[in-house]
């Protein structure tokens, strides 16, 4: 996770910048998709995800999961399980984050469904970081709402 390589060696890091992310764990956010995952030979995670004809058919259709089926197409079976791990069991280290004196950003979309709105917020919050919603977007704000995601992050980055 990003947070525990800002905790080893915060002097080399500028800020960090949470887009779309959770501040914890999630128990269950997996359900049992590594089982299945480890029982399919040749699927990618995204396929499994829409295993029917029509949710493949629906799913095809969207720009959003045309990116994420290429991007699982291209990710290596190991760093998948780790990420699912990660998901289910991520510590919040927000306090320790802050504690660095780096700035902070937490942003995500005004529809993001992958972690609760409220969670972000409050981590936000927490950790005294700069909080953005990003209008018109959801999970992926960068295909969303492509240029004024580009234009939050560069006015955060430069400073």
């Amino acid at each position: 996770m990003v947070g525990e390589a800002i905790l080893a060696a915060p002097d080399v890091f500028a800020d960090v910048t949470f887009l779309c992310s959770g501040p914890r764990g999630w128990e269950g956010r997996m359900g049992d998709r590594l089982t299945t995952y480890d029982a399919s030979e040749h699927a990618t995670y995204w396929e499994m995800e829409f295993a029917t004809p029509e949710a493949m058919a629906e799913a095809l259709a969207d720009p959003h999961q045309a990116f994420r089926r290429e991007r699982a197409a291209r990710e290596d079976e190991a760093a998948t399980r780790a990420i699912a791990q990660i998901l289910e069991e991520h510590v919040d280290r927000g306090a320790a984050l802050a504690a660095t004196g780096l700035p902070i950003l937490v942003a995500h979309g005004d529809t993001d469904d992958a972690w609760p709105l409220d969670w972000q917020r409050d981590w936000a919050e927490r950790m005294g970081a700069r909080y953005e919603v990003i209008e018109g977007a959801g999970h992926l704000p960068n295909l969303d709402q492509p240029a004024v995601t580009a234009r939050l992050l560069s006015e955060f980055w430069v400073g």
